[in-house]
Order: structure tokens, then sequence, then C-alpha cells
């Protein structure tokens, strides 16, 4: 949430830092369509799947944790 700061007469919100860009979703997004589409297909692809997007979890989890840290 953005803090807001008294400049004279106005009131204006302070500057939030933003993320940084991470490749994590387009992992988590690749592991859930290959697991979807190996519920259909082929349940080795489904297996694969659901190692992906634990990976993708975990590294999206563990990047943002670190960023977190980095700044508090």
């Amino acid at each position: 949430m953005a803090e807001w700061v008294e400049t004279g007469d106005e009131v204006a919100p302070t500057a939030q830092e933003l993320p940084g860009p991470s490749f994590w979703p387009i992992v988590l997004a690749t592991g859930t369509a290959l697991t979807l589409t190996g519920v259909v297909i082929e349940p080795a692809m489904w297996i694969i799947g659901l190692v992906i997007v634990a990976v993708g979890l975990v590294g999206w989890v563990w990047d943002a944790r670190r960023e977190y840290l980095a700044l508090h």
C-alpha cells in the first residue's frame, strides 16, 4: 500500500517498488498446460506437467522471498 506524503497544500502518494521481471510465471503456465493436456491425452505428460508446476511454484516463491528480504 502506498504511503501518503504532504507536500504543501497537497497530499501525494510516494513511489512504490515493483517486483523485478521473472520467467517463473511462464514456467508455471507451461507446466499447467502440460498437466491439463496430459489429463486428456497421455498420463506421462500429466506427471511431467506436475513436476514442472512444482518447480515453477518453488522457483517463483524462492525469487519473491529473496527479493522481499533484500528490500527489508
